[in-house]
């Protein structure tokens, strides 16, 4: 683990950092407060935090419905990245889908997104599809990956 870094389940107290976080990394989706809290709060989804020293540094959100879980979205402050913070994060998802007895997980990334993708792919997610033009600013295509859990 990361010098430092400390991996833990959010809640409903860590919403104005997430948002600040969230809203600093670009490629992140941008949700709206109300979609974080119901994220915080409710049973189907797990986000989960790393902090250093009591600072957000980044998140994870998953989602799992009828046995397939769904990375929906990750972040990590720029002054961190490329030190293993994101990699943490998408194994704590990964594990947190297992514990829910879920048999695979998905996710989406821009074509574009060479870092993500090699995250990714050394995690074993594979390449299941693309969606044309499926992002704007700039429009491109999203890359739909899986990995079997089971």
């Amino acid at each position: 683990m990361s010098a430092g870094l400390r991996l833990r389940a959010a809640g409903a107290g860590d919403l104005g950092g997430l948002l600040a976080l969230e809203r600093a990394c670009d490629g992140a989706p941008h949700w709206s407060e109300a979609a974080w809290l119901a994220m915080l709060t409710g049973d189907e989804r797990a986000v989960i935090v790393a902090e250093r020293q009591a600072e957000l540094v980044g998140f994870v959100a998953v989602a799992l419905v009828a046995g397939v879980a769904s990375l929906e979205s990750i972040g990590v402050d720029a002054a961190v990245r490329r030190q293993g913070t994101a990699r943490m994060l998408c194994e704590a998802a990964l594990a947190w889908a297992r514990t829910q007895g879920a048999t695979a997980m998905e996710l989406e990334v821009r074509a574009s997104n060479a870092a993500a993708l090699g995250l990714y792919g050394g995690l074993g997610f594979v390449e299941q599809g693309r969606r044309p033009k499926y992002y704007n600013g700039p429009v491109e295509d999203a890359v739909l990956m899986g990995i079997d859990l089971t």
